[in-house]
């Protein structure tokens, strides 16, 4: 009965990470390569469960090395999920400088379109000076 359980368990997280993956494809996201590689952390979250339970019922291996086992899948899977995670974060900083800098590049567009009519009106200026200048009184 717990061996059942504990199948159903296992199984579970392995649909709960493809939900994560039907998610993450289905979501219009900015960053898919970060949110793939949470997903994929998740899946190997789950294969680790998958396999502690094998790997004791089915192959009857140690439990110290079946534990061993199951640990290295579990900081596998978190490992994967951080770099997914910082990913992300690095792309969205990327994308804030690069809107940071698009602002600047119109900022600078603008002033320098600003010095282009302050210099237009500087030149009628003249040409009113100009025009005055020929007036004798």
């Amino acid at each position: 009965m717990l061996e059942t359980f504990v199948v159903v368990l296992d199984i579970s997280l392995l649909i709960v990470a493809a939900l994560g993956a039907i998610t993450a494809s289905s979501a219009e996201t900015r960053n898919e390569k970060g949110w793939w590689l949470v997903v994929f952390g998740l899946f190997i979250l789950g294969l680790g469960h998958v396999t502690e339970t094998l790997f004791g019922e089915v192959f009857h291996i140690s439990h110290e090395l079946n534990e061993i086992q199951h640990r290295l899948w579990v900081l596998g899977g978190f490992v994967v999920i951080v770099s997914g995670i910082s990913f992300i974060r690095r792309s969205r900083t990327a994308e804030e400088t690069n809107e940071g800098a698009k602002e600047e590049s119109a900022k600078e567009n603008k002033i320098s379109s600003g010095k282009a009519e302050l210099s237009s009106v500087g030149r009628q200026f003249i040409k009113f000076v100009n025009s005055f200048s020929n007036f004798t009184f």
